[in-house]
């Protein structure tokens, strides 16, 4: 007789997709950095890097410290995880009971459905309406009538870009608190928008922020992230807590980053550039877009085939590009990862045919 799961899988649906043989294209479909940082800071990484790092175990405290120190906010306040998707799962571990609520919103990540399934939590979704728009007094209403054990949301949200605003977030931790909700702001990509919510967290005791070095920082592949919040949940997060909190040496790359912050920046700024470039062009050009704060922006293909064909030609010159999405809000949408405006102004140049022909 054959081992059998346990049933709190029951409900688990997973698929995988391959990451192999993509060096030799244009990465612009995981939202990664599709270039990487450049030879020069590379080096001077290596060599702060030595057979020490690899082979001893070692504590997150000097990266506590610097994020402290970035942040403004007290060491007691961060928590180092595996990515930002070790931190949620740790997140729902500690916090959900079999049948509790998990409110979110529709379309967002997908692990934050993968987690909610795998603790056996009672799934609630507010969806996007018509033209990708948010309706926050519907979401607040299922806070104060299902109340929720925990609210999680992604801002800025993918796979849309969108933004939910500073004042609306406030209201949103308030209506958490008032119904004993905890509430997840995820900002994986915040260094991309406008604004974040980490100001909340001095406010609201029922907050936790979670964030990654992963996409503004480069370093997809090292999986290293935080959380911040009050010193009593960072003691919750801790009960869980791995024999280390992250592998050694994404925590010494996390901290040659914060040190090369001027570096990051820089490149941040490049790529933002990027993004607004090719978001000028769709507009000019008519290509049913939507204005994004995150690293990446959505192509309104006319049908499936017209996607899944533009799809094809664009990996044909070594774009590979994202989708395409089979679901309301995002049916026949592709998704393009942007990079330093150089970049985008040779993808767009090398691809304006296909994405035009995409489209209408």
């Amino acid at each position: 007789m054959a081992i059998q799961r346990s049933s709190r899988l029951d409900q688990v649906h997973r698929e995988f997709y391959g990451y192999s043989d993509r060096k030799n294209f244009y990465r612009l479909d995981r939202n990664e950095d599709p270039t990487g940082w450049d030879e020069e800071i590379f080096g001077k990484l290596l060599k702060n890097i030595s057979t020490y790092d690899f082979s001893a175990y070692s504590d997150s405290n000097v990266l506590i410290e610097k994020i402290s120190k970035w942040t403004h906010l007290s060491e007691e306040n961060i928590y180092i995880t595996a990515g930002a998707d070790g931190a949620i799962k740790n997140i729902f571990e500690i916090y959900l009971d079999p049948k509790d609520s998990v409110l979110m919103q529709e379309p967002c990540w997908p692990m934050y459905w993968v987690y909610g399934n795998i603790y056996q939590a009672n799934l609630i979704k507010q969806p996007y309406e018509n033209n990708f728009i948010f309706d926050i007094d519907a979401f607040i209403d299922k806070i104060e009538t299902q109340k929720p054990r925990i609210v999680i949301l992604a801002n800025p949200n993918m796979p849309t870009g969108t933004m939910i605003s500073f004042e609306d977030l406030s209201n949103i931790a308030e209506s958490c608190k008032k119904n004993d909700s905890l509430l997840i702001i995820d900002e994986a990509y915040h260094l991309f928008s406008s604004f974040s919510a980490m100001n909340l967290i001095k406010k609201f005791d029922n907050l936790i922020i979670v964030r990654t070095f992963s996409k503004a920082f480069g370093l997809a592949g090292l999986r290293i992230g935080y959380c911040l919040a009050n010193k009593h949940i960072i003691e919750d997060l801790m009960l869980v807590r791995p024999i280390a909190d992250a592998n050694n040496i994404a925590m010494r790359t996390a901290c040659f980053a914060l040190d090369n912050i001027k570096y990051i920046e820089k490149r941040i700024n490049d790529f933002n550039a990027g993004r607004d470039y090719l978001y000028t062009e769709f507009c000019k050009n008519e290509i049913p877009t939507l204005k994004s704060e995150g690293n990446f922006l959505l192509i309104g293909c006319k049908s499936m085939e017209k996607a899944k064909k533009a799809l094809e030609q664009l990996q044909e010159k070594k774009y590979l590009l994202k989708g395409p999405y089979s679901s309301f809000p995002l049916t026949n949408y592709i998704r393009v990862t942007v990079g330093p405006l150089e970049l985008m102004k040779r993808f767009w140049n090398e691809s304006i045919d296909i994405i035009k022909e995409s489209c209408t």
